[in-house]
């Protein structure tokens, strides 16, 4: 994924999936020895996100594990004993071989040339599933929403339409929190959801035919983020919208998938 900059608001598709800020995690060192963190700051959220279901329930993800547990077990009483049990366990178990963290297709057939793939390997490329690309409607608004949850994850049942892409669910993220990322009093916004790349693909070759459907997904991700904030419409300076394309152009992952 990536990020890029609009009339002064920073809009992220890639930093909040950064793993490896606690000083007690095994990445962190690596982070240290690469000296990327030394003079960033790391906000460690009380809650990393929030879940929101169709009927309306509410899950928040504690970064404290004693809150997470008790939410948990507020959840499913019924699984308290296990609960307990994963919570006391805290064993290490380290692998013996290294797995490329790269884009699968492009470790494969790209870095190693197709020279160690077998057979069997080959035919799983061919037949397993792809992770679903990831659409991206980012807003900057005049709208200070730095007290709003940093991630909140809304389930829809019946899914809603962004345009031609039926979404079961969605990601909003806010960037409130950063005030490097927006214009004083103003916040950054991103909704991320699935859309199927072989519809990008066939509408980038027509190019009024692509820049009208993301047109039609801009609308509808406005429409739908008025539900959520009302009168956030009027707030809007920026509009971006990425589609799997863009995350084909900028990154090379195949087929757009962003986890292989």
């Amino acid at each position: 994924m990536h990020g890029w900059v609009r009339k002064g608001y920073t809009f992220d598709g890639c930093l909040h999936w950064l793993t490896g800020s606690a000083p007690t995690g095994p990445l962190y060192a690596v982070w240290q020895e690469l000296g990327e963190l030394k003079d960033h700051k790391i906000t460690n959220h009380e809650a990393f996100f929030h879940v929101v279901t169709p009927s309306g329930r509410r899950l928040l993800q504690w970064g404290n594990l004693d809150r997470l547990f008790e939410e948990l077990k507020g959840i499913g009483p019924e699984d308290a004993t296990l609960l307990e049990q994963l919570k006391a366990d805290g064993s290490e178990h380290r692998g013996d071989m290294v797995i490329s963290a790269a884009d699968g297709h492009a470790t494969l057939f790209g870095m190693l040339n197709d020279r160690y793939v077998p057979r069997s390997l080959k035919k799983l490329c061919k037949t397993l599933p792809l992770y679903k690309p990831l659409m991206q409607v980012s807003f900057g608004v005049k709208r200070d929403l730095s007290a709003e949850p940093r991630l909140t994850t809304y389930g829809f049942s019946p899914a809603v339409r962004f345009g031609g892409t039926e979404v079961p669910f969605i990601l909003l993220n806010n960037y409130g929190f950063d005030p490097t990322m927006a214009p004083a009093g103003c916040s950054a916004l991103t909704l991320l959801f699935w859309s199927p790349f072989d519809y990008w693909e066939k509408l980038h070759q027509d190019r009024d035919r692509y820049r009208e459907e993301k047109k039609r997904v801009a609308e509808d991700a406005t429409r739908w983020l008025e539900s959520i904030y009302p009168g956030i419409r009027g707030d809007i300076e920026v509009l971006d919208v990425s589609t799997p394309m863009t995350t084909l152009h900028y990154t090379g992952n195949w087929c757009a998938s962003y986890e292989g």
